[in-house]
């Protein structure tokens, strides 16, 4: 789920029946739009009808996120079912000013297979880290990123012939820091964000009442990686 403006839109396929006999409403893929209207106090869903090239499969477990141009993108998740092994690996991008859909279709690097994951975008950029996925035995769920805390895929870079979309993102002098884990969740920082005001200088007892008001002084806040901040005095020093 992952809003744009006023809108907010929901990916993947509604379920139904038993946990034992789970199966989707409808087996396309699903797009839901789910608008509140704050001057008329309502709100109201609709089914967004979208162009695609070609039939998506239904999904859920998979993961969302907002490219810096509008556009969202989907990827991953997993068929209905308890039982089911059928886990995605393939790219859906939707454009809520055209809904066109850009489909790209799964690749052979079945590692990048994976449900209930953390998705996060950076511009044009997808950060993957973690979520599940069947073992080769067909048997066993495994869950995914021991080995490399976070994976990348730029849509903007041209993918060679049978090679994976996702690289593997290598931290130097850091420990092992991540451990196995789904069903979480992440996010992109905001860029810092500088508020710039004025600062009025206060009189001081010395002051006559007829002398003039020294200039004011330019207040300068900015926002540090790591939530620090600073805050220009009056005589311009940083507290």
């Amino acid at each position: 789920m992952v809003a744009v403006g006023a809108d907010v839109y929901v990916f993947g396929n509604r379920a139904m029946g038993t946990l034992k006999e789970e199966r989707f409403l409808q087996h396309l893929f699903e797009i839901q739009k789910f608008r509140v209207d704050v001057a008329t106090l309502s709100a109201t869903w609709e089914a967004v009808k979208y162009n695609a090239p070609s039939m998506i499969a239904g999904r859920l477990g998979h993961g969302t996120a907002v490219l810096a141009d509008g556009r969202i993108v989907c990827y991953g998740g997993k068929d209905v079912g308890i039982n089911s092994t059928r886990y995605y690996n393939d790219v859906i991008v939707f454009d809520p000013k055209t809904l066109d859909v850009t489909y790209h279709p799964e690749e052979r690097d079945q590692s990048a297979s994976r449900a209930y994951f953390a998705l996060a975008a950076a511009g044009s950029r997808l950060f993957l880290n973690g979520g599940c996925a069947f073992a080769v035995d067909g048997q066993t769920m495994t869950v995914m990123s021991k080995s490399s805390p976070l994976r990348l895929l730029d849509l903007t870079r041209a993918v060679p012939p049978r090679s994976s979309r996702w690289r593997d993102i290598k931290f130097d002098h850091v420990k092992p820091i991540n451990a196995a884990r789904l069903d979480h969740s992440a996010t992109s920082p905001r860029p810092p964000v500088t508020p710039v005001g004025l600062l009025k200088r206060k009189r001081s007892a010395t002051d006559s009442p007829e002398a003039p008001q020294k200039p004011l002084k330019r207040l300068d806040v900015t926002t540090r990686p790591g939530g620090g901040g600073g805050v220009a005095t009056a005589d311009g020093d940083m507290k």
